[in-house]
């Protein structure tokens, strides 16, 4: 995606005020391309704030390091899974709006799985409504594997 002149306007004024440079908005873009940056969403990443983080890691390896060949240590955690996309800001024509097709019946599906930590091989299983069944068929599946 290209940005527009407005989201560079507010750099241009800052580097007249500051610095007594006066540029075009596009010359800032220019600049900027120049020296490798450009113009994308931002990366959510998860806060790793957790006070306890230090005595979790280490309980996990007190349960991981001793484990005898025969024996398994999984990571289980459920999701939503939700089928209607997510719509964000786009550009388009001043008038015209884009349409983004959707799948059909408003559903929600939910997801439970397994991470095994000796061979990384995830198991996994999908379900219409998120119940005590479904996480049993992930135990089933584990079981027998």
């Amino acid at each position: 995606m290209v940005p527009h002149a407005l989201e560079l306007y507010p750099l241009a004024v800052t580097l007249h005020v500051k610095h007594g440079i006066r540029v075009s908005a596009e010359t800032v873009q220019r600049w900027l391309h120049e020296v490798g940056w450009v113009w994308e969403r931002a990366k959510l990443v998860a806060q790793d704030n957790d006070p306890h983080l230090v005595e979790r890691l280490a309980r996990i390896r007190w349960v991981f390091e001793p484990l005898q060949g025969w024996e398994l240590l999984v990571f289980a955690d459920e999701l939503d899974v939700p089928l209607l996309p997510k719509v964000g800001y786009t550009w388009m024509p001043k008038g015209a709006q884009v349409e983004v097709m959707l799948p059909g019946q408003h559903e929600q599906h939910y997801l439970v799985g397994a991470l095994n930590v000796a061979t990384g091989s995830l198991m996994y299983c999908l379900g219409a409504r998120k119940t005590n069944a479904l996480c049993r068929a992930l135990l089933s599946g584990l079981d027998t594997a």
